[in-house]
């Protein structure tokens, strides 16, 4: 990177990169006076307990573990709507049901992540309305151990994928799911999940999967991050469907960190979780965080060169129509390897009060609540 003048920086990269300009969007910015002050060790620490960027509202004030205080930046570069929130307050509310009744009830203005029985019943009632959209957060995503026995056998696996009840779990989010074909979910840009087999209950391919396998009466753990209903919800289905095998599966719910550490250290066989990607153009982000090696959530420790390579000269290729048959194969390589189990993937269903008005569901988005946009009605 080389500073040309204050308002200009010229990028050259080590290959292609057709990404590079929608990855560059989700990269934040600092001060580089505050680096510079910390410099040994550029800034960290003092930016865990600090901010100072270039945002639309400024940071005021941070109660660990209750809220966050901010206030509008009148000198930011962008365009705030008419009626924009002067100060916001974003309170740590862990409970679902206690953030349904502070939205309901007038003490919040929006909350994420309300039960969906809750937000459907909310933004029915009079003074709210419903905002749907996609969320990678909310997937339920069955990541299974590819080292540790039972799982490390790949007919075994594809018993477990085929014996999962996908219509129970569609059912759980009252109709607002569908079932995962792969990698890439369909509405990404490029995808090529039309493409793909679809993925239903087979029991009596998973019955015939296992017997190749030679595991009867298998036994496997599957750890869940505690907090998530959804997950829970998971990998009690996996649990129900594998007893119809003779499969046995035992669940232990655990802090985030302690059940992601259990797979990777091989006391777990499966892990519960959502899919992400923060871009909004490069479909490689869902690989080199899941199942590429060294990928922070590649939990089961999937691994393969034909994928790698592939992942590595997708972001070099400018021609669209070529790009998307590497992106094919590469899906492919995990399909059909049956390192997940895709249970569903859910429609984000958020209730908000008609005294509000500018906020929609970011998919490339962890948290949706982008204050910004946001204005009073």
């Amino acid at each position: 990177v080389t500073v040309v003048d204050p308002k200009t920086v010229k990028i050259e990269t080590k290959a292609p990169t057709v990404f590079l300009a929608s990855n560059l969007s989700r990269i934040e910015m600092l001060s580089d006076e505050d680096i510079a002050k910390h410099k040994d060790d550029l800034g960290q620490a003092w930016f865990n307990e600090n901010a100072n960027g270039t945002g639309p509202y400024e940071f005021v004030s941070w109660t660990r573990g209750t809220q966050i205080e901010l206030k509008r930046n009148d000198k930011w570069w962008g365009k705030f709507p008419e009626k924009p929130f002067d100060r916001v307050l974003d309170r740590f509310v862990t409970d679902g049901a206690n953030r349904a009744r502070g939205l309901e009830g007038g003490e919040f203005d929006l909350a994420n992540f309300v039960p969906l029985d809750e937000a459907l019943r909310i933004g029915t009632s009079s003074g709210f309305h419903l905002v749907e959209g996609n969320n990678l957060w909310a997937w339920p995503a069955i990541y299974l151990n590819m080292d540790l026995a039972p799982t490390n056998n790949k007919d075994f696996r594809e018993a477990l994928v085929k014996a999962f009840d996908y219509n129970a779990m569609v059912q759980s989010f009252q109709g607002k799911a569908e079932v995962g074909r792969g990698p890439v979910p369909s509405w990404f840009p490029g995808s090529p999940e039309k493409e793909e087999a679809e993925i239903k209950t087979d029991l009596d391919g998973a019955k015939a999967a296992l017997a190749k396998s030679g595991l009867a009466n298998a036994k496997m753990k599957c750890s869940v991050p505690a907090g998530f209903p959804e997950f829970r919800f998971a990998a009690t289905v996996l649990q129900s469907s594998a007893q119809q095998l003779g499969v046995t599966v035992e669940i232990e719910e655990q802090p985030f960190v302690e059940a992601i550490t259990a797979i990777k250290s091989d006391k777990s066989n499966c892990f519960v979780l959502g899919n992400a990607n923060l871009s909004p153009s490069d479909a490689t982000k869902f690989f080199s965080a899941h199942y590429l090696k060294g990928g922070f959530y590649n939990s089961g420790k999937f691994f393969d060169q034909t994928l790698q390579d592939l992942v590595a000269k997708l972001p070099t290729i400018s021609d669209a129509v070529e790009r998307g048959k590497l992106l094919k194969q590469a899906a492919d390589i995990v399909v059909d390897s049956h390192y997940i189990i895709w249970t569903a993937r859910p429609k984000t269903v958020v209730p908000e009060p008609d005294r509000i008005g500018g906020y929609r569901i970011d998919p490339a988005e962890y948290i949706n609540a982008r204050f910004w946009e946001m204005y009073s009605k």
